[in-house]
């Protein structure tokens, strides 16, 4: 083993040999401490040859336009030694340490070793787990990996590391895996998830991989009670052949008999999916065991009770599993790495398919995920994610929380951001969801800038009593709303000053307009900073929203008779005593009636709809085999029919009229709600529906009858002069939803193969 050595200083001595970048730890958190007590990321250099070298004339830099960004200066590094400089940007030389001018970035880049001109050796490197290294196998090896046993100024060590030939990744054809592990060590190994044991398959040769799969048994393990009536939708099992992809986890048994980490690895042989892939695996134990498991009813089920009871209904730390987690788009692997599951949400874990929160956290070896999911984040690195189920979507529309968050881009509000993904866990289609970012501390902390401990967000806990007590600065502001009259205006103001009111006003149209019912009770969140003291609203779940255009939510949103959910009077007091100051309620009236004219249309609405229906529907047959869900795509189109395309044309008539009736507007401002709404209308008839080939249209009144797909595309236009009844050739069309449209009637049929 070569001596280590931190800097040593020897002037006049000269050589030249091999110098090589050895070893690279990108995120010391407290594996290698610096003189001055910090933990800086560092970079190993190696002299391997038989020669001292003077430094002076070699150069370290993360820019390959600028070699020679750090220079050694006068050092020399003698035959088989390590020297360890720290990338921590203060470019300090002296006779003990030495630290470059440039730090290494978490997240991966490229370190090069030059004279300044001519490029000698370079590492690159993807995102490196806290307190992990990347380097060399060996000193003379041209091979580079992840190090699980870092070795700052020694020789690199392979025990408990597994070297595999090949990555996670989309593959044209079967393939031999070799996997690589230091003299003396066993390797073992499991395709279905499952972390090894000394009582899993030894590896002795490569292994093939292939296209071909055993039955996965825990696709038959009940996630809800069977039987269940009144809660989320239940498992049913799944009858037809499901995707697959092809896992295998690999660990060594070393000298001590002690088992090592575990690596996992998800190959996939073909690609039917539009959608980025989420591939997860954890031992099947972490998901299915009766007592422990997290996806399954289990020991905390409790048969009276099947609604709010189950393992999955269990919080906290104690119930939170370890897990690998692969991100691919376009059959490229983006990223992978470990992490902590547990599950997500409320009311919606009754649900056969549920959601997930996924962890970084130092023991899994990664402090923080980098975001590679949202475009449009201005987010670097995430502490914690989402996966969201589709069964959440209790409307089985699949695609409201989605359309809903990008329907007020436009508003200044905090909201949901949303990736679509397919997932699959252990290898098996686990069908649509998607991953979006979590509200906490961390969240707003790395987004803006901020000291976590300076960020607070409250949140109604019980609807009688509805700040909890931690709460206590949002508490004194919900008592001065409740004893205040805030038409006055020294009340006012101090609200002015406590509330980011542009914010509120604009989060109190966008839930009243789209008519979330699972709101104010629920679903209403604020945060705010010791920087920027006024509180603001989250805007996030609309799952209960676009349901019933006519909705009066003013009405709903300021009652004060009842404190029932969802919106019970202890909450609406908030909205109700704010709108009884005429400043606030003329902002109110001015932005709601410009936010309807003008960015609420049907005409910004549609595409953003079409959008997503276009993206889910290639999807939908998939999830519908695993889950039942939705009920069919007929039933799917249907649904977004009714709750999305007729709500974005008609809500802003029905909610003008919520404004003149609240707010004594005059009726200039009106549309008329006859003029756009459109109902099946016992006049116009058509027989069969659902149709095959031919459909029959009857009690004709008007010149020309015309076809409309969900889209509102006009697909034909027939003459029905001197007509009251045609009979249609709707052969060509595909199996869907259509309307007949006759002057301001419409009438909806469904075509079927």
């Amino acid at each position: 083993m070569g001596r280590f050595i931190l800097f040593i200083l020897l002037l006049g001595y000269t050589g030249y040999a091999q110098l090589q970048i050895n070893e690279i730890c990108s995120d010391n958190d407290g594996l290698l401490q610096s003189a001055n007590g910090n933990y800086y990321d560092w970079i190993e250099i190696y002299n391997n040859s038989d020669e001292a070298i003077q430094l002076s004339n070699y150069y370290l830099s993360d820019d390959k336009h600028e070699l020679d960004m750090w220079n050694f200066d006068s050092a020399v590094l003698g035959a088989g030694e390590y020297l360890i400089v720290f990338a921590s940007d203060d470019d300090v030389i002296n006779p003990n340490e030495q630290h470059t001018n440039f730090n290494i970035s978490s997240s991966g880049e490229t370190i090069y070793l030059s004279d300044g001109k001519t490029l000698i050796d370079r590492l690159k490197f993807g995102k490196v787990n806290e307190d992990y290294t990347y380097g060399r196998l060996e000193e003379s090896s041209e091979l580079h990996t992840h190090l699980a046993r870092p070795t700052p100024g020694e020789s690199n060590s392979l025990s408990g590391t597994i070297i595999a030939n090949r990555e996670s990744g989309y593959y044209v054809s079967e393939f031999d895996l070799h996997l690589t592990a230091a003299a003396g060590q066993k390797i073992y190994y499991t395709t279905n998830g499952d972390d090894p044991t000394t009582e899993s398959l030894e590896y002795t040769g490569p292994i093939e991989i292939e296209d071909e799969y055993e039955y996965y048994k825990y696709l038959d393990v009940p996630t809800t009670p069977v039987d269940t009536s009144g809660c989320y939708f239940a498992w049913k099992k799944v009858e037809k052949e499901i995707s697959r992809c092809k896992v295998i986890s690999f660990r060594v048994l070393n000298e001590k008999g002690e088992l090592g980490k575990v690596y996992n690895k998800s190959n996939f042989f073909n690609n039917p999916h539009d959608f980025p892939v989420v591939s997860i695996i954890t031992d099947n134990q972490n998901l299915f065991n009766y007592e422990t498991g997290i996806y399954v009813p289990g020991i905390h089920l409790d048969d009276e009770a099947p609604c709010s009871t189950g393992n999955y209904k269990m919080r906290g730390e104690e119930w939170e599993k370890k897990m690998s987690f692969s991100y691919f788009e376009n059959e490229n692997l983006i990223t992978e790495h470990e992490g902590g599951m547990r599950i997500h949400g409320s009311g919606s874990r009754d649900a056969a398919q549920k959601s997930l929160k996924i962890y970084a956290k130092k023991k899994y070896g990664i402090n923080k995920f980098p975001n590679v999911f949202f475009n449009d984040l201005d987010i670097n690195e995430l502490d914690n994610f989402i996966v969201r189920a589709t069964m959440s979507d209790h409307s089985m529309a699949l695609i409201k929380d989605a359309v809903s968050m990008e329907s007020i881009r436009e508003l200044n509000l905090e909201q949901t951001y949303i990736q679509p993904v397919v997932v699959y866990i252990n290898g098996n289609y686990w069908g649509i969801h998607e991953i979006r970012n979590r509200f906490d501390e961390e969240y707003f902390s790395e987004k803006y800038k901020l000291d976590k401990d300076s960020i607070d967000i409250v949140a109604p806990v019980v609807f009688g009593n509805p700040w909890e007590a931690k709460y206590k600065r949002m508490k004194v502001i919900y008592d001065y709303i409740v004893e205040n009259d805030l038409s006055r205006k020294e009340h006012y103001d101090y609200i002015s000053n406590v509330y980011d009111i542009p914010q509120i006003i604009d989060y109190y149209i966008a839930e009243t307009y789209f008519a979330n019912t699972d709101w104010p009770g629920n679903n209403l969140q604020f945060w705010n900073s010791e920087v920027d003291k006024k509180y603001k609203p989250i805007y996030y779940d609309l799952d209960a929203g676009w349901r019933d255009r006519e909705k009066d939510m003013i009405e709903f949103a300021t009652q004060m008779e009842h404190n029932e959910y969802p919106n019970p009077s202890s909450t609406n007091v908030i909205f109700t005593k704010l709108l009884s100051n005429n400043d606030f309620r003329q902002k109110f009236i001015e932005r709601a009636l410009y936010l309807v004219d003008n960015v609420f249309t049907y005409e910004k609405l549609k595409p953003i709809i079409d959008k997503y229906v276009n993206s889910y529907r290639p999807e939908l047959g998939r999830n519908i085999d695993r889950w039942h869900f939705p009920e069919s795509e007929t039933k799917w189109l249907d649904i977004l029919f009714r709750d999305y395309y007729e709500f974005a044309r008609l809500r802003g008539c029905y909610y003008k009229e919520h404004l003149v009736k609240h707010f004594d507007l005059d009726s200039s401002v009106l549309c008329s709600v006859s003029s756009v709404e459109t109902t099946d209308n016992e006049v116009l008839s058509i027989s069969p529906n659902p149709a095959t080939n031919f459909i029959t249209i009857e009690n004709i009144s008007t010149d020309y009858v015309s076809i409309f797909d969900l889209h509102g595309t006009e697909l034909m236009k027939l003459d029905s002069r001197y007509k009251s009844k045609l009979r249609v050739d709707i052969s060509g069309l595909s199996p869907s939803i259509y309307f007949v449209r006759m002057g301001n009637r419409i009438v909806k049929f469904i075509k079927i193969n």
